[in-house]
């Protein structure tokens, strides 16, 4: 049964922009799972950005001094770039988690964006030297021509 879970829950990380990597800061063995998901998450999505969230920041069995500790050393080891201590009870710190999430799914898109711009720029289909020309000086480069795309569309597109 674990490892049936185990193969669905890979399904979750295709295309993520960010995995989001919680433990409960009450229980350490929660704590220490974080590894585990951490590879996870470098196999299956390694180009997404991670943010380490600690849960039931209000709890009495959660040891602030702990979780001040235990969350600094995992930010650090899981190469998580942003992070939160939350309340699920009290809301604190959810709205800035949120935030955060959405910082990082935008930060990951303009990366894939940029990423994506650069293929095209290297697989030939825009000219590689995109800087200004001295005056006066000629340019050897050929750039290439777009085909007529409305030529290319097929019965089914033409209106």
């Amino acid at each position: 049964m674990e490892q049936f879970n185990r193969s669905l829950t890979h399904g979750y990380y295709r295309g993520a922009a960010c995995v989001i990597l919680v433990a409960d800061a009450s229980n350490l063995h929660s704590v220490r799972s974080l590894d585990h998901w951490n590879v996870d998450a470098g196999c299956y999505a390694p180009h997404a950005s991670k943010i380490l969230v600690f849960t039931k920041s209000d709890s009495e069995v959660a040891d602030k001094n702990l979780i001040s500790w235990e969350f600094e050393s995992y930010q650090a080891r899981l190469g998580c770039y942003r992070s939160a201590v939350v309340s699920s009870k009290t809301g604190r710190g959810i709205d800035q988690l949120l935030e955060k999430i959405a910082e990082s799914c935008q930060h990951r898109r303009a990366l894939d964006l940029q990423q994506q711009h650069q293929s095209l720029v290297n697989g030939g289909l825009m000219p590689i030297s995109l800087g200004v020309e001295e005056a006066g000086a000629q340019s050897n480069e050929k750039f290439f021509e777009l085909p007529d795309f409305d030529t290319l569309k097929s019965s089914c597109c033409q209106g």
